[in-house]
């Protein structure tokens, strides 16, 4: 994986914004600034993450060739430089257009409990359900800068 760093990934225009050398990046993550990882290309990557140490958050989203985000994981910073998956998403689109056609969000909890709700957007429908989980495949460890092997992994 080759990384490359930004402020941030803008979503709509699917640009990188603000362009960081690793240097910059690398200070920021060490003053818990923010910052974002790009995967394999500064201006098409396969998959970025929003890095917000202060917040004790990391957003992950996994890109396809249109660059829509068809992946989205969130992680919760918890004790011993750990983090837990707390939200997946997973969307499917119209054909080759923006339009989102479906989403599955499925929540986690440390504890096992699971939220899970599937969303249709035309028409509209949605369902909702609970379930436990088992939660190992949910924890990572992430604390050095260039340490993202774990945080990009799609299969949970």
């Amino acid at each position: 994986m080759n990384f490359y760093y930004c402020r941030a990934w803008s979503r709509s225009e699917k640009i990188p914004l603000e362009a960081y050398s690793k240097e910059v990046a690398e200070n920021r993550h060490e003053q818990r600034e923010p910052y974002t990882v790009l995967v394999n290309s500064a201006s098409s990557p396969s998959a970025f993450a929003e890095i917000l140490l202060k917040k004790g958050f990391v957003c992950v989203g996994f890109l396809d060739n249109l660059l829509r985000e068809y992946i989205s994981y969130q992680f919760k910073s918890i004790e011993g430089g750990r983090w837990f998956l707390v939200i997946a998403v997973y969307r499917s689109y119209i054909a080759e257009a923006q339009e989102i056609a479906a989403a599955d969000t499925y929540i986690f909890k440390p504890e096992g409990d699971l939220f899970i709700r599937r969303d249709k957007f035309n028409p509209r429908e949605s369902e909702v359900a609970d379930s436990k989980f088992n939660h190992d495949k949910n924890y990572e460890k992430f604390s050095e800068f260039g340490d993202y092997q774990g945080i990009f992994k799609i299969e949970r």
